[in-house]
C-alpha cells in the first residue's frame, strides 16, 4: 500500500488501474474489428444453418458444436447460443461477432486485474494484468471468432476463483456461495470443456496465506462441500455432453496425431512442447496457426532433445516449492499455469492438436501474474538507476505487445490471408499448404493445385492421410482430374480403406 493514502485514494487508484487495463486490452485487439470469418469460423458459424434462425437459438443446448458432417463432436452450448444471437444481430455480418470477442477480452483482462489485486500489491497486479492485456499470444483467441469459447470460459473461471478468494478469506463459504461457484463453473464448461479444471484451481487457493491458523481437517471441512458440489456439476455436464455427442471423449480424437498412441507417447511429446510453451509465454515474436508435424512431431522414445524440458520442469517445481513459504501468491500462480496446461498437454485427455495458441489463453493468466510479481520485486529491491531501466523496459515491452498484437490481428481477416501467413510462418508444413491450396482452388486459381502438389512433396512418403486429404479437397472443389493421382496413391497405401475407395469411385 502507499503510505499516507486512505481507502478513498486507494480505491481511486484501483479504479483508474482497471480502466488502464481495459484500454490496453482494447488497444491490443481493436485492429481485428474488421476481420471476417476465418478458419473454423466458416464451418462452425457460416455453414451451420442451425445457428442462423434466432427462434432455434435454444436448440444449441441440445446439439453438437460441430455439424454432423464434420464429426458432430464437442458440446459448447453457451458458445453456440452466443453465435446464434450474434448472427441475428448482424444478419450474418462478422462485425457483431468481433465486437463481442473484443468485449469479452476486455472484461477478462479486467477480471485478471481484480484477481491479481487479491494476490499481490497494486504495482505487481497492475504490471501482471497489463502484460496479460497486451500479450500477442492471445490474438488467435480474440481475432478468430471461435475463440469466444476460450474467452467466455476464462472469464467465468477467473471470476469464480476471484470470488472464492474473497469468501475464503472472509470465512463465508456457505450454501449460497457454493451455489454461485457451481453456476459459474457450469457456465464456463458450457463455453468450453477446458474449464473442467476449475475445482483444482479452487484447491490451489489453499496455498494462499490465511489470517486464521487451520489444520488439515479444518481446511477439508470447509473445502469438501465446494468440491463435492462442483464435482456433481462437472460429472453431470460430462454425462449430458456424452449423451449429445454420443461418446465421453469426443473433441477431435479421431483427427489427433495421438490416435493409436499410449500415454507414454503423449508424455514424451509433451516434453517436446514444453520449451515451445515457454517461448510463446515469454517471447511470442513468432506466432502460427499451425503447429502440426513436422514443426512438432509425436515422440515414442526419450531422446537428449527432451533433457532441457525435464530440467526446466524440475527447476520450476523447485522454485514453486521454495516460494511456498516466502510468496504463496507466486506458488498459486505457478499452480494456475500448471493446472490449466493439463488439458492442452494431452496428458489427461487426447485433444485434436499437439499445440494451439488459443488453448494457452487460460494458462497465460498464471504466467502473467508471475511476470508481474517478478518485475514488481525488481522495482522494490533494485537501485534507482536499475528501477529506471526496468520501468523503461517495461514500457517498451507493453508498447511492443500492443504493436505486435495489432499487426497480428488482421492475419485472421479471412482464410486466404490467414493461410498465406501460415505458409510464411511454417513453410515446411504440408498441412498449411493444403489449407491455402483449398482456398485458392475454390477461387478457381491455378496456384491452388500448385500448393496441393507442394504439400504432397512436403508430406511423409508413407502417410496415407495427406494424400487422401489432398484428393478429398480437390474433389470437393470439382478438380477431379487433379484429385485422381492422389486417390490412387492413398489406395495403394491403404487398399482396405473402403471410404477412400468410395470417394475415388465417385471422383471417377
Amino acid at each position: 500500500m502507499i503510505a499516507g493514502w486512505g481507502e478513498r485514494e486507494r480505491s481511486l487508484l484501483h479504479d483508474n488501474a482497471v480502466w488502464l487495463i481495459a484500454f490496453l486490452a482494447f488497444a491490443a485487439s481493436i485492429t481485428g474489428i474488421r476481420n471476417g470469418f476465418a478458419f473454423d469460423d466458416v464451418r462452425v458459424i457460416v455453414e451451420d444453418q442451425r445457428l442462423h434462425q434466432l427462434q432455434n437459438a435454444w436448440h444449441a443446448f441440445g446439439q453438437t458444436y460441430w455439424l454432423p458432417k464434420y464429426g458432430g463432436s464437442l458440446f459448447r452450448p453457451l458458445t453456440s447460443f452466443g453465435f446464434s444471437l450474434q448472427w441475428a444481430m448482424g444478419h450474418g455480418s462478422p462485425f457483431p461477432f468481433h465486437v463481442v470477442s473484443i468485449a469479452l477480452y476486455v472484461a477478462t483482462s479486467a477480471a485478471v486485474f481484480r484477481l491479481a489485486s487479491q494476490l499481490f500489491d497494486e504495482k505487481a497486479a497492475l504490471i501482471g494484468a497489463a502484460i496479460f492485456a497486451v500479450h500477442p499470444l492471445h490474438v488467435e483467441a480474440v481475432a478468430n471468432i471461435v475463440g469466444q469459447a476460450e474467452l467466455g470460459a476464462a472469464l467465468f473461471v477467473v471470476v469464480g476463483v476471484s470470488l472464492y478468494v474473497d469468501w475464503w478469506r472472509a470465512r463465508k463459504v456457505g450454501p449460497l456461495q457454493v451455489a454461485v461457484l457451481c453456476l459459474l463453473y457450469l457456465c464456463a464448461l458450457m463455453f468450453k470443456e477446458h474449464a473442467v479444471v476449475m475445482p483444482a484451481l479452487i484447491v490451489a487457493v489453499e496455498l494462499l496465506p490465511s489470517s486464521i491458523e487451520e489444520d488439515g481437517r479444518q481446511r477439508l471441512k470447509r473445502l469438501w462441500p465446494v468440491l463435492l458440489s462442483m464435482g456433481i456439476v462437472g460429472l453431470s455436464f460430462v454425462a449430458i455432453r456424452a449423451h449429445i455427442i454420443g461418446q465421453v471423449s469426443g473433441g477431435g480424437d479421431e483427427a489427433s496425431v495421438f490416435v493409436g498412441q499410449g500415454f507414454d507417447a503423449r508424455f514424451l511429446t509433451m516434453l517436446r512442447v514444453v520449451l515451445e510453451w515457454i517461448r510463446l509465454f515469454l517471447w511470442p515474436a513468432t506466432l502460427s496457426a499451425d503447429y502440426s508435424p513436422p514443426r512438432i512431431s509425436t515422440a515414442t522414445e526419450f531422446n537428449p532433445v527432451m533433457v532441457p524440458a525435464v530440467v526446466v520442469i524440475a527447476g520450476l517445481i523447485a522454485i514453486a516449492v521454495w516460494l511456498r513459504q516466502r510468496t504463496p501468491a507466486a506458488t498459486f500462480s505457478f499452480s494456475w499455469a500448471a493446472i490449466t496446461l493439463l488439458i492442452p498437454s494431452n496428458l489427461i485427455i487426447v485433444t485434436g492438436f499437439v499445440l494451439a495458441e488459443r488453448a494457452m489463453f487460460l494458462p497465460s493468466i498464471g504466467v502473467s501474474l508471475l511476470l508481474g510479481a517478478g518485475v514488481a520485486l525488481i522495482l522494490r529491491v533494485a537501485s534507482q538507476s536499475a528501477r529506471q531501466l526496468t520501468v523503461a523496459t517495461l514500457v517498451v515491452v507493453i508498447a511492443a505487445g500492443v504493436v505486435r498484437s495489432s499487426y497480428r490481428n488482421p492475419v485472421w481477416k479471412n482464410n486466404e490471408a490467414l493461410f498465406r501467413q501460415t505458409v510464411d510462418d511454417v513453410p515446411a508444413s504440408w498441412k498449411a499448404h493444403i489449407m491455402l491450396g483449398e482456398v485458392l482452388v475454390n477461387q478457381g486459381k491455378g496456384e491452388g493445385v500448385f500448393e496441393m502438389k507442394l504439400a504432397y512433396r512436403l508430406s511423409p512418403k508413407n502417410d496415407v492421410y495427406p494424400r487422401y486429404l489432398i484428393a478429398h479437397r480437390l474433389g470437393l472443389a470439382k478438380r477431379r482430374e487433379a484429385a485422381l493421382p492422389f486417390f490412387r496413391e492413398a489406395i495403394a497405401l491403404a487398399p482396405a480403406n473402403a471410404g477412400i475407395r468410395a470417394e475415388a469411385a465417385y471422383c471417377l
